[in-house]
């Protein structure tokens, strides 16, 4: 019975510790096409919510690299990273999503747009209610549910999501592109990046036309490399330009930095209307604002990185009589700073061709200890360090060859730098042996002498340990007997290397009269 009993608890172990199947972004819980708000007539229309219920993070794993957002609902609170976290996606139907998760105290929520390995980030929020404006219908967004901790997980929470339409604004669809993406929702320090706003749909209330496009920067980035690229305009009346700073108050706002319509170049957009399209037809050229920046070179690991782009029709930043827009949501794109890669100093280079006396020093960008360290190198070269505390950190007696470093940090942030580590070329030389004749007529002539770094030593060794003669390019032993040698070239360094033995043989008899020593008598 005990058996049996104990058999029964593994098994249902297995079960609650099984990993969900919505575990990483590819494999997503799919809700569908969100139920469709009403016909956008006036006020607010709001969508059915899609409700699933008795979901669960338990068993869940962290991604690594893990993918997070920061800045969330626009305060200084970040998701937690790394988390256990579980994903779903939905295809919007409306320009507003609601998402509200109960029954998971702690509860992390990140919004996601576009592919799974080129996810940017849309918004976060961690109090289980997040409201995201300005998404568009038709397009996929990805959920991602986790913990307020590296362990933090929830059974039987029920996710609710939902669509709506605000018929009062003009802004009804726009989307914001980057070259190049985010990698896992984050930017490098000193990376350059180009954002367009493009807008889709404006519908004009009070007869606003669009007249301003502000440009909102996150702290992370440097705010003084951020320039604009104004688009072409509908009306033949004016044209788009870049203000930095903005124009200033009008109608009690004070308009920062952005595109504005002017209907002289270089002079105050603020005592003209706007670029009237009201026809609603969008070219996709048209009404695309550009601008690009800069991050900040210093690294800071979940810096601030998003952009907004807010509208203004002229009724509020131009001249025109009637207020309209002026419920219009910014459209937000966030992305925070990458986790810091290890600072690589020049290595300790092989001091000898064929050595093992190399180094390598990797020292961590910030303090986000503890540290893992995995080294892999030449003829499998292994080495794995965990718990490494914060600074540098060396590995020693190395080879020749490039070595890869895979280093992670407590927030499970991964970054991989390679380094090679040099050694001198080789020693080569022509060694040319000569056979005695007689007793003590033989040589050796080591010519060609190259590699290492001169000049160069050389030793005719038969066991009897010759010395080293200071020979700078080329060297001739002779009053060799016949016998087994080995030749040592050394270098400048004090590198040496042997050569293949080198055997002397008599051609004749040493005893020969030939080889007597006459005189006369």
């Amino acid at each position: 019975m005990r058996k049996i009993l104990l058999l029964i608890c593994v098994f249902l172990s297995a079960i609650v510790l099984a990993q969900p199947a919505n575990d990483n972004c590819a494999n997503a819980t799919s809700l569908g096409s969100l139920p469709t708000p009403g016909a956008c007539t006036a006020g607010l229309q709001n969508g059915t919510a899609t409700t699933l219920n008795s979901q669960t993070t338990v068993g869940a794993t962290g991604s690594n690299p893990y993918s997070y957002l920061g800045s969330c609902e626009g305060g200084a609170t970040d998701m937690a990273s790394p988390a256990l976290d579980t994903w779903y996606s939905f295809v919007a139907t409306g320009t507003t999503v609601n998402i509200s998760i109960t029954n998971f105290p702690g509860v992390q929520i990140g919004l996601w747009q576009g592919a799974c390995n080129n996810l940017t980030g849309r918004g976060c929020s961690v109090d289980g209610a997040l409201t995201v404006n300005q998404i568009t219908a038709g397009s996929t967004y990805y959920i991602q549910v986790s913990g307020n901790s590296a362990t933090a997980t929830d059974a039987n929470f029920t996710l609710a999501v939902d669509n709506d339409i605000d018929c009062n604004n003009c802004l009804r669809a726009a989307n914001i592109t980057a070259t190049p993406a985010p990698v896992n929702g984050a930017y490098q320090p000193g990376q350059t990046v180009t954002f367009c706003f493009k807008i889709n749909q404006w519908v004009q209330q009070n007869t606003n036309w669009l007249h301003g496009v502000q440009v909102t920067l996150g702290s992370g980035w440097n705010a003084g490399t951020l320039t604009g690229n104004p688009p072409g305009s509908y009306s033949t009346l004016g044209d788009w330009e870049w203000y930095s700073p903005g124009p200033g108050n009008q109608n009690g706002t004070n308009w920062g930095t952005g595109f504005y319509y002017d209907y002289g170049a270089g002079t105050d957009p603020r005592n003209n209307l706007g670029d009237n399209n009201a026809n609603n037809n969008i070219p996709a050229g048209e009404w695309n604002f550009c601008v690009t920046v800069t991050a900040a070179a210093a690294c800071s690991p979940g810096s601030d990185l998003s952009i907004s782009f807010n509208t203004s029709g002229d009724g509020e930043s131009g001249s025109w009589s009637s207020s309209g827009c002026i419920g219009d949501y910014p459209t937000v794109y966030n992305a925070v700073g990458s986790c810091c890669p290890p600072g690589i100093v020049v290595p300790a280079n092989v001091s000898c061709n064929g050595g093992s006396d190399g180094s390598i020093t990797a020292t961590p960008v910030g303090s986000n200890a503890p540290y893992t360290y995995v080294w892999t190198g030449p003829a499998a070269y292994s080495n794995t360090q965990t718990g490494v505390p914060a600074g540098a950190n060396t590995i020693t007696g190395l080879a020749a060859g490039t070595y890869t470093l895979n280093m992670t940090d407590a927030s499970n942030c991964l970054q991989t730098v390679t380094v090679t580590v040099t050694q001198p070329t080789q020693i080569v030389a022509t060694i040319t042996p000569t056979n005695p004749s007689c007793a003590g007529t033989g040589s050796i002539n080591v010519t060609a002498i190259s590699g290492g770094t001169g000049p160069y030593d050389i030793s005719i060794d038969n066991g009897s340990n010759y010395a080293f003669n200071n020979v700078a390019a080329a060297g001739n032993v002779t009053g060799l007997a016949a016998g087994t040698y080995t030749v040592f070239i050394r270098d400048a360094n004090g590198c040496t290397r042997a050569f293949p033995v080198t055997t002397l043989t008599a051609t004749g008899s040493v005893t020969s009269s030939f080889c007597c020593t006459c005189r006369n008598v």
